[in-house]
C-alpha cells in the first residue's frame, strides 16, 4: 500500500555538503564530478570510500538502484563490516535500502538485523529506533504485518523529535514509525488503529514540514477510508497526498496517489475522472522510466482492477502487458543480484 513509507534518503555528510536537488541533470553532473574524484589515483582510501558513498546516494536519489549497488559493493570490498561505527551503520542500512527497492526482502531483513546489532553495540538510541523501523518494514513486506507492529512500537520507545545532530544526516523520524504502524494495522484489518496512527503521522510530518511524510500520511488515510467504503473521505485524502507529493517532487508517491484517486472516483461512479487519473499515472511512468518497480506495480495493480471492473478490455490488455514487462525486469534483476 504505502511501501515508500519511509526508507530514508540519506545525503551523506562525509565528503560532500549541500541539499540534493530533484533535478536529474544536476545529479548526473554531480555523479560525473564525484567519479573524477574517485578515479584520481592521488586520492587516499578514505576519500574514495566517502566518494563511493556519495555516488551511491546520488544514484538512489534518481532511483537507479542497480548502479547504487555497484558503488556500495566497492565500499564492502574495503571496509570490515563487523566494526561498530557510524560509517558502517549507514553502509548496512544503505545496503538494506537497495534490497528494499529491488524487492529483495529476505536479504534486506538479514541486513537490518545486522544494523540493529551495530546500533546496540554503539548504544545509540536514534540508530536503534532507525533499525527497528527497517525491521518492521521488511517484516511487513514479507506479509508478516502482525510481526512488524512490535518493532515499530519498540522504535517509538527510542525515537525523539528532531532536530537531530548533523552527523546523523537523515534518520527515521516519529512520523515514519507512526505511518508504518498505520499500514501494518491496515493490513491486518484493524482500521481504527490504522487511522489513529495515520493521523498521528500526518501531525508529526506537519510539525517538521516534511512534504513526503505529509503525502504518504494522507495516502495512508485514503487507503483506510477506501476500505471503510467512505469514498468521499478517501478522495479527499488521496487528493491531499497528490498535492503534497507534487510540491515535494516525490513522483513515486504522486504515482500511487493517482491510483488512489482513480479508485475513489470509480467507486463514486465517475469512470471518466477515474480513467483520467490513470492516464496521468501512465504518463508519469513514461516520463520517469527509472521510478522504482515496486511502486510502479502498485499503481498498475490499481489500474488493472479498475479496467477489469469497467470491462475496458483494450486498456486492461495494455496494463497487463506493462505489468508483465515490469515483473520480468524484476525477476531478471533479482537473479542478477
Amino acid at each position: 500500500m504505502m511501501k515508500i513509507l519511509y526508507l530514508k534518503k540519506i545525503c551523506l555528510f562525509f565528503l560532500f555538503t549541500g541539499v540534493l536537488k530533484h533535478n536529474l541533470f544536476s545529479q548526473i553532473s554531480a555523479i560525473d564530478s564525484a567519479k573524477k574524484v574517485f578515479y584520481n589515483r592521488q586520492q587516499n582510501e578514505t576519500v574514495n570510500l566517502n566518494t563511493s558513498f556519495f555516488i551511491a546516494d546520488q544514484y538512489m536519489e534518481v532511483e537507479q538502484y542497480d548502479s547504487a549497488q555497484i558503488w556500495l559493493s566497492k565500499i564492502h570490498e574495503k571496509v570490515p563490516a563487523k566494526n561498530a561505527s557510524l560509517f558502517n551503520y549507514f553502509l548496512i542500512t544503505r545496503q538494506a535500502e537497495v534490497y528494499y527497492y529491488n524487492d529483495l526482502q529476505q536479504l534486506g531483513l538479514q541486513e537490518s538485523f545486522k544494523g540493529l546489532q551495530m546500533a546496540q553495540a554503539l548504544n545509540d538510541s536514534l540508530l536503534i529506533a532507525d533499525s527497528y523501523n527497517f525491521l518492521g518494514l521488511f517484516y511487513m513486506n514479507l506479509d508478516s504485518s502482525k510481526t512488524a507492529i512490535p518493532f515499530y512500537k519498540n522504535g517509538l520507545c527510542f525515537i525523539k523529535d528532531p532536530p537531530y545532530p548533523k552527523q546523523y544526516a537523515s534518520l527515521t523520524k516519529p512520523h515514519h514509525l507512526y505511518g508504518n504502524m498505520s499500514e501494518a494495522f491496515y493490513k491486518i484489518g484493524m482500521f481504527d488503529s490504522a487511522l489513529s496512527n495515520s493521523i498521528l503521522s500526518i501531525q508529526k510530518a506537519t510539525k517538521i514540514n516534511s512534504g513526503r511524510g505529509l503525502a504518504v500520511g494522507h495516502k495512508s488515510a485514503g487507503d483506510i477510508f477506501l476500505a471503510l467504503n467512505k469514498y468521499d473521505s478517501a478522495l479527499f485524502h488521496y487528493q491531499k497526498s497528490k498535492e503534497a507529493s507534487m510540491l515535494s517532487k516525490d513522483i513515486d508517491v504522486e504515482l500511487i496517489s493517482n491510483g488512489g484517486i482513480a479508485k475513489a472516483f470509480y467507486q463514486l461512479g465517475d469512470f471518466v475522472k477515474s480513467k483520467s487519473q490513470l492516464d496521468e499515472g501512465f504518463s508519469i511512468l513514461n516520463k520517469y522510466p527509472n521510478i522504482n518497480r515496486y511502486y510502479s506495480l502498485l499503481f498498475i495493480g490499481s489500474a488493472i482492477e479498475i479496467y477489469r471492473n469497467a470491462n475496458d478490455n483494450k486498456a486492461l490488455a495494455k496494463a497487463l502487458e506493462i505489468k508483465s514487462k515490469l515483473e520480468s525486469e524484476n525477476l531478471k534483476n533479482n537473479n542478477t543480484q
